[in-house]
């Protein structure tokens, strides 16, 4: 195209052809000018095209799919927030601190599915702790959640009658956990941690000050400081920037039910622990004597013995009271659990006994396998070691007395030496008898001194290699395996090629 006829393009085809040099340079690295010199445009034209054109417009961007809400987690902990609704449960425990060398008991109430947003739910700071200060602690944190649950541990104030009936006038339900299991708590013991390490410095400090004034070693002041420290730090802690709310909020209403009713039953202890078990069983069947009595006489036992005992008391007590009436209910459930706890022993020692026999044989079966499994690799592998082991469990059949060979050799041995051999035939079909008489070479010269015995194994060794005995290639095969045969077919030619008669073409 002459270059008069460029300078009358549109605007629109001028910045198509700017914009496919950028392009052109970008990925390819060709140049204004040579691009200019292949399409016949001036140069100084097309400067003032790139001068002129608008400026590309970006591609409108994709849209990203949302993330999932709610994103399935696995192996989620039973106190992840995904699992733990807010307003179900509150947690109660204590721990020691100490301000100006006094010890202190803190006790504090957390609600485990508000725990980002609000750390505590109510605390109280004393010299000791006692059911009248955990009352207080639940009544302010539980006052306005009827039908709430309150996790916490077997400690005396918590298991004592008057917190029980604090709870029971809230109608919030009792939930102690099984003794010795903190885990079952683990969001408030980490709370705990974080408020004490964070205020390590000024406890620290507390006590360097009343190491020089010790008159301000007063339980009034340190409770009141401790008060104030942790207010404080509680307020700083809600007023602390967030981003996002609950990860179950905006969830399905049957999604929020399944799950608290799940999160309500894991903290439901009662068939995990023995003493809140038996404490159970001496209410329910209004047993005499002192409750702490009567765990300790039968904590020792089984927590499956003690509800085994507990099903069959509960079955034989109607039938016998029927009949007479008990005069001592619980010196009959003692020994309903003797002999509950008898055969309860006597079963799981069957049931060890039959796991180590289980475990013993297992053990057998896997050394057989691994032998089984060395002997087919050494067959593979090295075929004249299998061999020699066949030879020897053969002679195994000699009898000096008879000068035969028992049972004619049937056994193992021949069927070694028959997997040798199928394992020789396998590398090279030609030279079978070859290794194999070489091996037999080597072994009845280390059994020369027993002539009779190598005479009658050696007319077994012929029949068993007789049929791996292969008839040598001649040079016909030898030849024409490697060397194409003469009659063989060809193609023909390509009529490309082909010669045509002589002629005139014109």
């Amino acid at each position: 195209m002459p270059p008069e006829v460029w300078a009358y393009l549109r605007k629109d085809d001028r910045d198509t052809l700017v914009q496919a040099q950028a392009r052109l340079k970008c990925e390819h690295g060709l140049s204004a000018e040579r691009f200019c010199e292949l399409l016949g445009i001036r140069p100084r034209t097309f400067r003032s095209w790139k001068t002129t054109a608008a400026a590309p417009v970006p591609p409108a961007p994709v849209p990203e799919e949302p993330a999932p809400k709610h994103p399935e987690r696995k192996n989620a902990g039973r106190f992840d927030l995904e699992v733990t609704v807010p307003g179900i449960q509150t947690m109660a425990d204590t721990t020691k601190w100490e301000l100006f060398g006094v010890p202190l008991s803190v006790v504090a109430a957390q609600d485990p599915g508000d725990r980002k947003q609000k750390l505590w739910e109510s605390f109280a700071v004393d010299t000791e702790e006692n059911a009248g200060v955990v009352v207080d602690v639940l009544t302010e944190a539980l006052g306005d959640k009827p039908g709430a649950q309150c996790v916490i541990d077997q400690g005396t104030p918590y298991m004592a009658e008057l917190t029980k009936a604090a709870l029971e006038k809230l109608e919030v339900e009792h939930a102690p956990q099984k003794e010795g299991t903190p885990t079952d708590k683990a969001t408030k013991e980490r709370a705990f941690g974080v408020v004490k390490n964070a205020l390590k410095p000024l406890a620290d400090l507390t006590a360097r000050i009343a190491e020089k004034l010790p008159q301000l070693r007063h339980p009034a002041l340190a409770k009141a400081l401790g008060r104030l420290l942790l207010a404080t730090f509680l307020r700083v802690y809600e007023a602390a920037p967030r981003t996002g709310g609950h990860p179950l909020q905006g969830e399905r209403p049957d999604v929020l039910r399944a799950i608290i009713e799940e999160q309500r039953e894991d903290a439901r202890a009662e068939s995990r622990s023995k003493r809140l078990t038996l404490t159970a069983i001496h209410q329910a069947y209004d047993f005499p004597g002192n409750v702490a009595k009567f765990i300790r006489t039968h904590y020792a036992q089984t927590l499956e013995d003690i509800q085994e005992a507990e099903r069959r008391f509960r079955a034989r007590l109607h039938k016998i009271e029927r009949l007479v009436p008990i005069k001592d209910r619980r010196s009959y459930f003692a020994a309903v659990l003797r002999d509950a706890a008898e055969q309860g022993r006597a079963r799981r020692a069957r049931i060890r006994n039959e796991k180590l026999a289980y475990a013993r044989q297992e053990k057998e079966l896997a050394e057989g396998r691994k032998i089984l499994q060395d002997r087919e690799r050494r067959r593979r592998e090295h075929p004249e070691e299998h061999l020699e082991e066949g030879l020897e469990f053969l002679a195994c059949h000699w009898s000096p007395k008879t000068q035969t060979l028992l049972f004619d050799g049937k056994g193992p041995g021949r069927n070694f030496i028959r997997e040798a051999l199928q394992s020789m035939q396998q590398q090279n079909v030609h030279t079978v008898i070859d290794r194999a008489e070489a091996r037999w070479t080597t072994w009845a010269a280390a059994h020369a001194a027993d002539a009779p015995m190598v005479n009658i194994m050696r007319k077994v060794f012929e029949i068993l290699c007789q049929p791996y005995a292969a008839i040598p290639p001649s040079a016909r095969e030898v030849l024409s395996a490697t060397m194409p045969s003469a009659n063989e077919n060809r193609s023909p030619w390509p009529s490309r090629l082909r010669n045509y008669p002589a002629r005139s073409w014109g």
